[in-house]
């Protein structure tokens, strides 16, 4: 998977692009999206995971409505812990740290604000995970 940071659009492996510019209509008419699970429906708010062939991080993109709001990308590997029988803090901090440097290798800064949106990456107390989201438009999310 690239990224272009002037754009913010992902391509994956398959060819398909994430971006702003891609409807949920979009989405669901292509392969990746035939394939993809709904996460959360809270119309007008629905998530979806989405399969890749890269098995090292978790993808999951959120639309609101038609329009598509964030990317959530998860560095996986036992590392981290494989299931809440073996989470810790220590794990999840580690893991916010591997989120920041694929952010990094792909050209994208954690805490950055772009023309097109913004990056974040951190750790969830209240979830108990970290991740990376790459957000779409002007609003910044505290956490």
């Amino acid at each position: 998977m690239n990224a272009d940071p002037t754009t913010g659009n992902f391509t994956l492996d398959g060819g398909e692009t994430l971006g702003s510019h891609v409807t949920r209509s979009d989405f669901l008419s292509t392969p990746i999206g035939v394939m993809s699970k709904v996460l959360v429906k809270n119309e007008p708010w629905c998530s979806f995971s989405i399969p890749i062939s890269d098995k090292s991080i978790s993808l999951s993109v959120f639309f609101n409505g038609e329009t598509l709001d964030a990317i959530h990308i998860t560095v996986l590997g036992t590392a981290f812990g494989t299931s809440w029988n073996d989470w810790s803090e220590e794990k999840e901090r580690a893991r916010k740290i591997a989120n920041d440097q694929w952010l990094i290798s792909k050209g994208l800064t954690p805490g950055e604000r772009y023309l097109w949106g913004f990056v974040w990456s951190g750790t969830d107390p209240k979830g108990g995970l970290s991740c990376a989201v790459v957000r779409y438009g002007t609003e910044r999310v505290e956490r």
